[in-house]
């Protein structure tokens, strides 16, 4: 089976193609938020570079959210779209969770933060591969008492390191380096391929939905008249 993954809730836009046995590429953009305009043209790449056909894909694995509004429209949208026009299935890939893939150290907890603005991260607390809190979207002080009470090393990853880089320091945290930061299709597709084998989280185009853990400014700031 070949998988399709895409990657655009932040600053990064990613593709990569694998199989049950290996990953075959990746191309990674991290050129701010240009999402609508290089995924696509991404992805042509890649099939071309991999001397493969759009019909070979079986499978797209997206990563559904938390992160950039816009960039999870985006990659939302062209999954459902590679999906609708080849009619084949969607994986919902958390970004979270995916982003957790970057780091293999059972002996640590895995902290993943997103930027969320507004002086509040998107973020989940993993311990050996598996999500040990409820999805959060809360301020960096809450995380950091969370992660204190954790025995084990914590490594903080994700965007939100550099925007509270002073904080996370002051607490000895370990920082993930520069490579495996930010979020990747790489880990959506390692992610992806976990959930098919134990069938999860696996739907037709139509019943795909983002996750965006909150509402938007938008949505939030709406006044109703009378």
């Amino acid at each position: 089976m070949n998988i399709l993954a895409i990657e655009t809730t932040g600053k990064t836009a990613a593709v990569a193609i694998g199989n049950s046995e290996k990953i075959l590429g990746e191309i990674n953009l991290n050129a701010g938020y240009t999402h609508s305009q290089t995924l696509l043209p991404m992805i042509k790449d890649l099939l071309k570079m991999l001397n493969m056909q759009p019909n070979e894909i079986n499978c797209v694995a997206c990563s559904s959210g938390p992160g950039s509004f816009t960039g999870i429209k985006i990659g939302a949208a062209t999954a459902k779209a590679f999906a609708h026009a080849l009619n084949i299935s969607i994986i919902n890939v958390p970004t979270l969770d995916a982003m957790a893939m970057n780091i293999f150290a059972p002996d640590k907890i895995i902290i993943p933060i997103m930027d969320a603005r507004r002086n509040q991260v998107y973020s989940a607390i993993y311990e050996n591969g598996q999500k040990i809190s409820e999805y959060l979207n809360c301020s960096i002080d809450e995380i950091i008492e969370r992660a204190k009470k954790f025995e084990h090393e914590k490594i903080f990853l994700g965007d939100g390191v550099e925007v509270n880089k002073e904080k996370l320091i002051d607490t000895n945290f370990l920082l993930a380096p520069e490579n495996l930061n930010l979020q990747s299709a790489k880990s959506v597709l390692l992610y992806a391929k976990k959930m098919l084998s134990e069938s999860k989280s696996i739907f037709s185009y139509e019943n795909f939905l983002p996750f965006y853990l909150r509402k938007s400014q938008a949505e939030t700031s709406i006044v109703y008249l009378s």
